[in-house]
Formats: C-alpha cells, sequence, structure tokens
C-alpha cells in the first residue's frame, strides 16, 4: 500500500511560524491567534493570483499579508517592520519539525510514502529540507 499526503499543515504545523513570529514582533498583543492566522491566510488568498502570476513576489505578498492584518487589526507597524516580519516567518518556516504522529508513521512506511506539494519550488524545497532533520 502506498500512502500520499500533502506537505503543508499534514506533516507539520502550518501556523506555528507565523505564531513565534507574531510573538517576537507583538510579544504584549492580546488576540486569538487562531482568528489572526486565519485572517491572514485570508488577506493572502485575496492575493494568490496575481502572486501566481508573478505580477507580485511571495515576498512582496506576504508584506503586503502583514500590513493589511495590521492595519484591520490597528496594530503599529511601518514598511521596515512588515520587511523584517516576512524576513522573520521565512526563517521560522525553514526551521519546522515533523509532527510527533507522522515522525513515527513515516519511520515505519517512509518507503511507502509521497508527499505533494503545490507552492513556489525553493520555498517547499526549504521547508522539506528542514523536516529531514
Amino acid at each position: 500500500m502506498k500512502w500520499m499526503f500533502d506537505c503543508d499543515d499534514t506533516l507539520y504545523d502550518l501556523q506555528a511560524p507565523f505564531n513565534e513570529t507574531m510573538a517576537e514582533f507583538f510579544p504584549n498583543l492580546d488576540a486569538d491567534l487562531d482568528e489572526l492566522y486565519k485572517e491572514f491566510r485570508k488577506i493572502g488568498d485575496d492575493v494568490f493570483e496575481i502572486q501566481e502570476a508573478g505580477i507580485i513576489s511571495m515576498d512582496a505578498s506576504v508584506i503586503y499579508r502583514v500590513v493589511m492584518l495590521c492595519k484591520n487589526k490597528n496594530l503599529d507597524w511601518d514598511i521596515d517592520m512588515a520587511k523584517r516580519f516576512v524576513r522573520t516567518y521565512r526563517d521560522h518556516q525553514y526551521h519546522i519539525s515533523l509532527s510527533p504522529i507522522f515522525k513515527e508513521f513515516l519511520e515505519e512506511y517512509g518507503k511507502d510514502v509521497v508527499v505533494l506539494s503545490n507552492g513556489q519550488d525553493e520555498h517547499q524545497r526549504r521547508k522539506f529540507k528542514s523536516l529531514k532533520r
């Protein structure tokens, strides 16, 4: 039997890098991170097509998401902060780890597993490299 999984939010917690970055940039924020992340993702969905068409870069898309989230939630921000947020967020995305249940699963069935990914090639490869640690 062969097993097939999507990488993002299956093999690791997709929201964890966002939570870690928010904690660094807004340590005293009293807000529901799950709700903020949902809004962050929704804003990303709004610009996904123009990003995929190459009109804006992936980093510009994340800057836009941060700026719009901060505006919508009345959080203090400036463009330099948004750029630093993106760098920090990316760094956290490249330091992810397998969820414990999948680590155990892959140790047992790893030869029969296929992992799918639909993100930007280099970005996804860096996440896979991090997951192999």
